[in-house]
């Protein structure tokens, strides 16, 4: 489960995507603030992302900020697999990224 995810392919990966914002103060929201777990749902066993990308070249990210994202596995504000050529990340912020672990007794 995830926020935002963009995929190419190995062989012509995605070129200069962005996800982004027109000022410098003004942020993407992923995530809902105000609910808890909000991505992922605390107890799914999928990988769980605010943003991902996979086969991406050339993308800027910036002015994003990724909350309450959370599952039982892997957990990622932003994940970047496979990329090539040079990558922007800035003033990315992570609020309540959360591997969550349920025990039943």
């Amino acid at each position: 489960m995830r926020g935002i995810q963009l995929t190419g392919n190995i062989t012509f990966p995605d070129v200069n995507n962005r996800i982004t914002t027109s000022a410098c103060n003004v942020f993407n929201i992923i995530g809902d603030p105000a609910t808890l777990l909000y991505i992922g749902g605390g107890t799914t066993a999928t990988q769980t992302s605010g943003i991902r990308w996979t086969n991406q070249a050339g993308f800027i990210v910036k002015n994003n900020k990724v909350t309450n994202v959370s599952c039982n596995t892997t957990t990622d504000g932003i994940f970047i697999e496979t990329f090539f050529a040079q990558q922007e990340i800035l003033l990315a912020n992570w609020r309540t990224i959360l591997l969550r672990e349920f025990v039943l007794i």
